[in-house]
């Protein structure tokens, strides 16, 4: 999913998520759509477009690297990582990790 376009051309999604320190791999398959405006707030306030990913189906590989990251490694967040943003049903005052 690389684009709001692509999702309106073609409403499939497919995310991976990796565990560098334990070397697992999740996968997952969706359904995808895009929200726009009101909707997309009343979803993400401040937001104006999102996308929704509703989960079809997920495939979870434990160990599936060779190489693990070393578990006295102090791990540090990317500077370049945008900023956290939370869900309108979430606690505003709510530590983010």
């Amino acid at each position: 999913m690389t684009s709001l376009g692509n999702v309106e051309a073609t409403p499939l999604a497919s995310l991976t998520f990796i565990s560098f320190k334990t070397g697992d791999i999740l996968y997952l398959t969706g359904n995808a759509r895009n929200l726009y405006g009101a909707e997309a707030q009343a979803v993400m306030p401040l937001q104006d477009r999102l996308t929704e990913i509703f989960i079809t189906g997920y495939t979870f590989v434990t160990n599936a690297l060779p190489a693990h990251q070393d578990s006295a490694f102090d791990i540090q967040p990317s500077p370049y990582s945008p900023p956290v943003k939370l869900l309108a049903e979430e606690d505003t005052q709510s530590t983010i990790f």
